[in-house]
């Protein structure tokens, strides 16, 4: 074999390999895209909008305004917020800064889900927002009422 033949077979080869591990790497992530996903969808339907739904009960049932926004399905993310007025006897108006909103988003390129909490957002106060990011495995029941209590916590004593 000529010494061309020899490197550009070694070439080809090695390019070949390379081919084949960009193609094993694409489809293990297109695997781990669409597991997240589904996991996502799963903890959606089968616990954050029971609980929501339940949250969103319970504030009427003691004279809070509350709503559930609409579960979101994009390519990029999931997301689904609840919104509540902790004042008792309030009504949703045009004013969304005496909102206190709660929201889940489930990120499909980080493969992560973020938990946002903006318990107070009048002008002025800077300090009524958390965050937290986890897996998909935080979309269990503990987590959510764990996330849920802290978020109606801090809400509540925003206004007192």
């Amino acid at each position: 074999m000529s010494i061309f033949n020899e490197v550009m077979q070694t070439h080809d080869q090695a390019q070949q390999a390379l081919k084949a591990r960009r193609a094993d790497e694409a489809a293990k992530k297109t695997a781990e895209i669409e597991l997240f996903v589904s996991k996502v969808e799963l903890g959606f339907s089968a616990v954050v909008i029971p609980l929501f739904e339940e949250f969103v009960r319970d504030a009427a049932a003691y004279g809070f305004a509350a709503k559930l926004g609409e579960y979101n399905r994009k390519p990029d993310n999931h997301y689904i917020s609840l919104r509540i007025i902790p004042i008792k006897g309030s009504s949703f108006g045009t004013d969304a800064s005496v909102d206190s909103v709660f929201a889940i988003k489930a990120v499909i390129a980080t493969q992560k889900v973020s938990y946002l909490s903006y318990f107070d957002q009048r002008p002025g106060i800077h300090n009524g927002v958390t965050s937290a990011e986890y897996g998909w495995q935080s979309l269990n029941r503990d987590q959510i009422e764990k996330q849920l209590k802290d978020f109606l916590t801090r809400s509540v004593k925003s206004r007192v």
